[in-house]
């Protein structure tokens, strides 16, 4: 091994984007389905416990609707509701501001559409400096800005430089009072969600980048022996 050189590419979690795409029948149909008006929509998809922290989430939530007092946590999770519904009624939100729902793999993307912003809170760790999470590619690609804690993965990234998102530097009220109010600004913008999309296009791509990048790297090991 010594003096050899080392193959070796980034590739990040990447996804279909003929899958994973806005659409604005599907946003209307949801958000008539879910009874939803004009109301800002937080949206969470996947697994919760682990290293997923519900409980900042919840957390977050209490200061978007000090901010936004019509705002709505749409929980997209297949995990147990008695663990989140006790989490959101400890903290006062009542079940008018809520929903917790488990669905089919192909409808996740028309309830992404439904959205205006996703979240994802990790327990902070050494090993989630080179997390790659599925959940952010795909919020971006149905073009919902992010809403992250810092130091997972390229995340920091994608906020402070693409401008994609907002990123929570500590889990306070402060902090997340903050990231609500830059998240807002964004929507403002009249190419928001297509800003948004284009970057997962560019960084999260399965054929173009994910595909791409795979074959570049077995082609450099294969001459390399």
């Amino acid at each position: 091994m010594r003096g050899r050189k080392l193959e070796h590419a980034v590739i990040p979690c990447c996804i279909d984007l003929d899958v994973f795409s806005f659409s604005s029948a599907d946003r209307e149909r949801r958000r008539r389905e879910l009874n939803l008006g004009d109301r800002f929509t937080l949206v969470y998809s996947g697994s919760i416990g682990g290293w997923y922290l519900s409980d900042k989430m919840a957390d977050f939530f209490v200061q978007l609707l000090e901010h936004t007092s019509n705002a709505y946590f749409l929980w997209l999770t297949p995990g147990d509701p008695k663990l989140i519904m006790a989490l959101m009624n400890e903290r006062g939100i009542k079940p008018t501001h809520y929903l917790l729902k488990k669905v089919a793999s192909a409808d996740v993307p028309s309830y992404l559409s439904a959205g205006d912003a996703g979240i994802a809170f990790y327990k902070p760790g050494f090993s989630k400096l080179a997390t790659s999470p599925v959940k952010v590619s795909e919020y971006l690609a149905c073009g919902l800005p992010m809403i992250i804690n810092k130091g997972i993965g390229d995340s920091d990234a994608l906020a402070e430089e693409l401008k994609v998102g907002a990123l929570v530097n500590e889990f306070s009220p402060s902090e997340y009072a903050r990231a609500a109010g830059e998240i807002e600004k964004m929507l403002r913008h009249p190419e928001g969600r297509t800003k948004v999309r284009a970057v997962a296009e560019n960084l999260f791509d399965l054929r173009g980048v994910g595909a791409e990048r795979y074959a570049s790297l077995y082609e450099r090991v294969l001459k390399s022996n």
